[in-house]
């Protein structure tokens, strides 16, 4: 409840190729901490993430929500450092989705990315 309640500041996904359960929570752990290597302050940065298998393989991905101080991050920071555990975007295939989040999205972005069937899913403070 406290996810989709939480103000956010980016929303996205990541799909790394040939990932298992357990690829995918030790590289959004390593993307936290690369993430806050950028702060100025402690504190300042909270990542929810969850797994979800692939549609189309074996294979799994994950959304995540960022909440961090104003002017923290900004997204050219955020795909920086989702290409060290993703390949980058490209013009055949899109790994990585990043966007701004939303407040008239309706909380959209956080109710999609704290459904109840997920793998696996973890908060990041």
């Amino acid at each position: 409840r406290w996810v989709r309640n939480h103000y956010w500041n980016y929303f996205g996904d990541v799909v790394p190729g040939s990932s298992n359960v357990e690829d995918i929570i030790n590289n959004m752990r390593y993307f936290y901490n690369k993430l806050k290597e950028l702060q100025m302050e402690k504190n300042q940065l909270t990542l929810f993430y969850a797994i979800e298998k692939n549609t189309e393989d074996n294979y799994y991905h994950a959304h995540f929500l960022i909440d961090c101080a104003e002017d923290m991050l900004v997204a050219e920071d955020i795909v920086d450092k989702l290409e060290l555990i993703c390949d980058p975007n490209s013009y055949k295939e899109g790994r990585i989705y990043l966007k701004e989040y939303d407040l008239t999205y309706e909380k959209g972005g956080a109710i999609y990315n704290s459904k109840e069937k997920r793998y696996f899913y973890e908060l990041l403070t």
